[in-house]
């Protein structure tokens, strides 16, 4: 390393971590990439890592426009999450943001019943995220009927996005087969008319199609995982717990191992996902740690055999959250139950649930690298969340596939199959 190299290093300095920025790689580069370990040198400074590129700017510019409680706005429609998961829900609001970012509609805060739970201080989407469109001061869009024509022509292939807003309305999965076959072209309809893999460029906003799906889907996920006052303050709370370092000062990698309703063997639970053990990541770590000079771990886990787990490897400072009355609870009940029948039929509380994901969600993001796997929804949300700071991307492995989206389509290559992502 040269002198000029060394204080160029020291201006940028280690402190902040490397990341690289998206502008200097091909707009596609994420697409299905399953590590991204460039050489340990910054490219970005401090300061530059605390902020967006031009276009990250421009693009939140255009989201705080269409989907924010600060402007009025014409022309709006109130998509409604598709409940399952907390992550597959939240990814079930992306497309339409994609229509309302490429056709510059507004968007109001989204539906979101059942992780609400039965909380009095707060309605659906509102308990955990900061509000979008105010209805009072929006028009409303046109209500567009889909016709048994336009399922047939669907169904041979034509696509046509402006009867999207209305079907987001009132989205739901489809049965296989389906029971509504119009029901059922027009939610394909949807699904493939914001599909970048059978649409390509096509599904971007003309202004940032040069950046690719991870930057459009990235500033998206940003948006709409806004967290309210009361979500942020138990994010700080949990920092304050786990003995957080100085964000300035450590380097933190984020690790997710997820167990739970991922371990239950049945055919219906099958999402590309293999139940695996701390042991499992820790050859990724260690090379995080070699590689960047990791030593503080955020480690992500509803089971609590997984935080037993880091007391086998020493040389790394953990961090999580501790086990509680809850958790315990949560982690008995996903041995025999996938999440969402646990909290359709109220064995679990849906807004403890989605708190304790949410916080574990922003915290990992907040991670200078990331060890996971892209099968989860939770992980790609996070590297998502991570790409959006400064439109760059970290150090991560994922251990079973590459990072893509498409929901609602079995587009996702895992190593055990193909999974909707």
């Amino acid at each position: 390393i040269t002198t000029k190299e060394k204080n160029l290093m020291n201006k940028k300095s280690y402190k902040c971590g490397v990341c690289t920025p998206m502008k200097k790689v091909n707009p596609d580069y994420m697409i299905d990439l399953r590590m991204h370990l460039p050489p340990n040198r910054p490219e970005l400074t401090c300061e530059q890592l605390a902020k967006n590129s031009d276009d990250g700017k421009e693009m939140r510019q255009i989201l705080s426009q269409i989907a924010s409680s600060k402007h009025d706005c014409v022309k709006g429609y109130r998509p409604k999450a598709v409940e399952n998961g907390l992550g597959a829900s939240l990814a079930s609001l992306i497309k339409p943001m994609m229509h309302a970012v490429k056709y510059q509609q507004c968007v109001y805060t989204p539906k979101l019943k059942m992780w609400a739970g039965k909380q009095d201080h707060c309605k659906g989407y509102e308990c955990y995220f900061q509000a979008m469109a105010p209805e009072k001061t929006t028009t409303k869009s046109a209500h567009v009927s889909f016709s048994k024509k336009w399922a047939s022509l669907v169904e041979d292939g034509e696509r046509n996005a402006s009867f999207c807003p209305t079907w987001w309305g009132f989205q739901r999965e489809q049965e296989d087969p389906p029971e509504n076959r119009t029901e059922a072209s027009l939610s394909d309809n949807c699904l493939y008319s914001y599909s970048f893999t059978e649409q390509g460029e096509a599904v971007l906003p003309q202004e940032f199609s040069h950046r690719g799906l991870f930057f459009t889907v990235s500033h998206i996920v940003n948006h709409l995982t806004r967290p309210s006052k009361k979500l942020q303050a138990m994010i700080e709370k949990a920092k304050w717990q786990m003995k957080w370092p100085n964000d300035t000062s450590e380097l933190m990698l984020s690790v997710h191992v997820r167990q739970g309703d991922a371990c239950i063997k049945s055919s219906s639970n099958f999402q590309g996902r293999k139940c695996d053990g701390l042991a499992h990541y820790i050859p990724s770590i260690q090379l995080m740690a070699d590689t960047y000079g990791f030593k503080h771990v955020f480690l992500a886990t509803d089971t609590q055999e997984v935080r037993d787990a880091t007391e086998d490897y020493p040389q790394f400072i953990w961090h999580f959250q501790k086990e509680n009355l809850y958790s315990q609870k949560r982690s008995h009940v996903l041995k025999y139950l996938p999440i969402e029948k646990a909290l359709k039929y109220g064995v679990l509380d849906a807004f403890e649930e989605g708190a304790s994901y949410l916080v574990d969600l922003h915290l990992m993001a907040q991670g200078h690298g990331f060890v996971g796997k892209f099968t989860s929804n939770l992980d790609r949300l996070v590297y998502n969340l991570m790409g959006s700071k400064a439109d760059c991307y970290r150090p991560y492995i994922s251990l079973d596939s590459g990072w893509c989206f498409d929901y609602g389509l079995s587009n996702g290559d895992g190593d055990t199959g193909d999974f909707q992502c």
